[in-house]
């Protein structure tokens, strides 16, 4: 059984900063196998690597995030896919969440900890389609989530401070 630190996830993202910002976090608080592309078309090429959960941007170049969730819960509509916006738009959170998204996470201070509490969500539902989780893996994704909203939340404080 593959343990959660080894889960693979796919970062779909143009904005180099943020993607950079992203991979870092992704990478330091858990060590995740970490893919990014810059566009859709790319992630979509590559979905036979199997990622654990898409966080997919909603504005991209050619190809927008809601035609690109369509494309990937086309090839396998069991990959968990979280979008991100840098806007609040009801129209397209109701659009993510039509087409299988699994959430929707707006670029804001509390973006990271939402993407965090979503990847635990995501893993938990691959596992349990699999039929193979084990309350070890369980706890183990509970106490990442809370680690991660908890030391995001100090960081945000510590910001806020300065």
């Amino acid at each position: 059984m593959k343990s959660y630190s080894e889960a693979s996830i796919f970062l779909v993202e143009d904005n180099e900063m943020y993607s950079l910002m992203l991979d870092h976090k992704l990478k330091d608080f858990m060590n995740f196998r970490l893919k990014t592309f810059a566009s859709a078309e790319d992630c979509i090429e590559n979905l036979y690597q199997k990622p654990d959960i898409v966080i997919l941007d909603y504005k991209l170049p050619k190809m927008n995030g809601i035609e690109a969730l369509k494309a990937i819960k086309e090839f396998n509509n069991d990959i968990p896919v979280v979008v991100l916006s840098g806007q609040e738009n009801i129209d397209v959170a109701l659009d993510a969440s039509r087409f299988g998204a699994l959430g929707y996470v707006i670029k804001d201070k509390n973006a990271i900890s939402k993407i965090f509490e979503y990847i635990g969500k995501a893993l938990i539902q691959v596992e349990d389609k699999k039929g193979s989780y084990t309350f070890t893996i369980r706890k183990e994704i509970l106490h990442f989530i809370l680690w991660g909203i908890v030391v995001l939340g100090t960081f945000t404080l510590l910001l806020i401070k300065i």
